[in-house]
């Protein structure tokens, strides 16, 4: 079933990204940017050699984020880090891609 935003919120953006956990697993999904809140829906866990299915996603509150910072690797990638008021840290990884525009369209909302 597809990714649907709660009733009251309008979609701002929305970009392909990789999820890379706490625990160092990488999720392929999208990343869905609302007035209120970032969602990311995963579509698959990506490991060595095998893909598997996950159900699901999560939600990070525009109003929980300390800050939004592009990181590149090795060069040529590009990471989203995201630092939330506990300093939990969640990373996204866009590969070659840019991730400026999408840190600037995070900043607009979380900063209204």
């Amino acid at each position: 079933m597809a990714f649907q935003l709660p009733k009251n919120e309008i979609l701002q953006g929305k970009w392909t990204f990789h999820y890379l956990s706490p625990t160092k697993n990488k999720y392929n999904g999208i990343l869905y940017l609302t007035k209120k809140n970032l969602y990311f829906e995963g579509n698959f866990q990506i490991e060595n050699l095998s893909v598997s299915a996950i159900e699901g996603g999560f939600v990070i509150p525009l109003d929980e984020i300390n800050a939004v910072a592009p990181l590149r690797v090795m060069f040529i990638f590009n990471q989203l880090h995201i630092q939330m008021k506990d300093k939990e840290v969640h990373i996204f990884d866009r590969g070659v891609l840019p991730v400026g525009g999408v840190m600037k369209k995070i900043e607009e909302y979380r900063r209204k």
